[in-house]
């Protein structure tokens, strides 16, 4: 089992209450979110990407200790 970071970005920081958290005890991903939307329910009400180690994911993986997770909101700008 895993330990990771996980880093918040935009309104996620202010639902979580912090930038970051290390969470133990993890295997995949999919664990990974089901563990924070039960930790912080308002998370499930957002939109957002997940990156494992700067790198973009759109399935469930397999997570290895120190991995470093990014939950990011949609970036606007202009």
């Amino acid at each position: 089992m895993a330990t990771v970071k996980v880093l918040f970005f935009g309104k996620l920081t202010d639902i979580a209450g912090n930038e970051q958290l290390t969470i133990e005890g993890i295997d995949y991903s999919n664990q990974l979110i089901e563990n924070l939307e039960f930790k912080f329910p308002k998370i499930k009400n957002n939109i957002y990407s997940i990156a494992v180690n700067n790198k973009m994911i759109f399935n469930s993986i397999k997570l290895e200790n120190g991995d470093v997770i990014a939950l990011m909101p949609p970036f606007s700008g202009g």
